[in-house]
């Protein structure tokens, strides 16, 4: 972060962390790299932080610090009240409705689904749904896969990020123009300019030469892809498997020699996270397996049935509805009296 501060400032920067590392490698347990440890640099970045009268984001250094504590970062998502297709719609991330990441309105634009519904209206087989993903400052498209059994007869629709989502190239997510190799995503311009990339575990659907320096790297969409299955009826969220990997990109500096080991522009892997939902709560797989498979259910009975029933009474209606023919007819009719009166006879003749 400091290639393009003032060579004073990195002759301080080369200094501390000189006087603090006797070693570039540090040795910690999983818990505190993943949570947070006590880090001497870190300390002294406070001191400095409140002498300015400026917030840390975190008290301890860890790839997770910030996920374990509580934020005061709002994200505004609509409720479908008045539009139920707009449910789970972010519209504001902080208060703001556009972000500033970006040279262009599109990118900064803020929408998406929050991941937990998406328009129902617009499931199909052919859409192309959109998830808001705070952590890298854009919505990410999300495309047909399959047809899954989810979880007990509740099916749903698999959806997941195209093959070239991290391909920027051209786009309005190159900063200044700039934009990093294909397979990987720049997030630097939402991360206080650290340069991060985030892309696939083992840099899947990643050109060649990102992983060329690399040993190790195995890529298979089956273990690296991230994908979402959806409700189609309700456009409800029924579970997900979120994979991402964060790497740091190296930006040498002339005077900074503690890098002098890899080439300018290097992508180094960090750590790759999984994040899985595969199962319902029972409270909550109830209802869902009632919305998806009991009511469409009585409503196919219901449809079948009355058809069968309309069939059938039209069908027993035309066979007992009696047949006529008019032909010409001649007839007598005889009205009889009681014995004391006349007998009149009237000759009657049809039409």
């Amino acid at each position: 972060m400091t290639k393009d501060a003032p060579s004073l400032i990195q002759m301080v920067v080369v200094a501390t962390l000189e006087s603090f590392y006797s070693s570039t490698m540090l040795k910690v347990q999983a818990h505190d790299f993943l949570f947070g440890y006590d880090d001497k640099f870190i300390s002294l970045i406070q001191g400095a932080v409140k002498f300015l009268n400026k917030e840390m984001p975190f008290e301890k250094f860890g790839i997770l610090a910030m996920r374990a504590a509580e934020t005061k970062e709002r994200i505004t998502v609509r409720t479908g009240a008045g539009d139920l297709n707009s449910i789970g719609v972010v519209t504001a991330v902080n208060g703001q409705e556009k972000l500033t990441a970006w040279d262009d309105d599109e990118c900064n634009r803020v929408d998406g689904s929050d991941g937990m519904f998406f328009p129902r209206l617009e499931i199909n087989r052919s859409a192309k749904l959109y998830l808001f993903h705070k952590d890298l400052c854009r919505k990410l498209p999300l495309i047909f896969e399959d047809e899954v059994d989810f979880q007990d007869g509740v099916m749903g629709m698999r959806f997941h990020p195209p093959h070239n989502v991290y391909n920027t190239t051209g786009s309005c997510y190159c900063k200044h123009g700039v934009c990093p190799p294909v397979g990987v995503f720049d997030v630097s311009p939402c991360a206080m300019g650290a340069p991060i990339m985030m892309s696939f575990p083992h840099f899947l659907n990643a050109e060649p030469s990102v992983t060329a320096h690399l040993e190790g790297i195995h890529p298979d969409a089956s273990r690296h892809d991230f994908f979402i299955d959806v409700q189609p009826i309700l456009g409800f969220t029924l579970g997900t498997v979120s994979r991402i990997q964060l790497n740091l990109q190296i930006r040498k500096s002339q005077r900074i020699s503690l890098l002098e080991e890899f080439d300018d522009g290097t992508i180094l892997p960090v750590v790759w996270f999984e994040v899985t939902a595969d199962r319902l709560p029972p409270d909550l797989f109830k209802m869902i397996y009632h919305a998806s498979v009991t009511v469409p259910l009585i409503q196919n009975l219901l449809k079948w049935g009355m058809l069968v029933t309309c069939v059938s009474s039209a069908c027993g209606v035309l066979m007992c509805w009696p047949r006529r023919k008019l032909t010409p007819v001649t007839s007598t009719l005889a009205v009889v009296s009681p014995p004391t009166s006349e007998i009149i006879i009237l000759r009657l003749t049809s039409v």
